[in-house]
């Protein structure tokens, strides 16, 4: 389970990735491709060519972590963003397209950013 703090970014990869790759091949896509640095414990999202699989690629403390998810049928919708928002990747772990989906306007208090999403 990873926990998605307030305070944690989630970025993209735009090119398919090879889901053979752990942690040193997709740290080093991390930093070289999505110009992040992987060791800030923001989420990097990795998706293969036929967009059935994803990595999750995070550091946690102490080491990285990698959180895999292979689909039975169907596929994940590869966001046209390099970013997400926390609602962004429920929706795309969720399978739904996040161009048709719209967010009511809400009041958030300052302690937003405190919550936590665990997927």
């Amino acid at each position: 389970m990873i926990s998605i703090t307030g305070t944690m970014r989630i970025f993209v990869c735009e090119h398919a990735t090879d889901m053979r790759k752990s942690f040193e091949g997709l740290s080093y896509l991390a930093k070289e491709v999505i110009r992040e640095d992987p060791l800030t414990g923001h989420l990097f999202l990795f998706f293969n060519r036929t967009r059935d699989k994803l990595k999750v690629l995070y550091f946690d403390r102490n080491g990285f972590a990698i959180w895999y998810k292979e689909l039975q049928r169907g596929t994940f919708t590869h966001p046209d963003k390099k970013e997400l928002t926390h609602a962004e990747i429920m929706c795309v772990l969720e399978g739904l397209e996040i161009a048709n989906i719209s967010r009511k306007k809400r009041y958030f208090s300052g302690n937003y950013d405190a919550r936590a999403v665990h997927i």
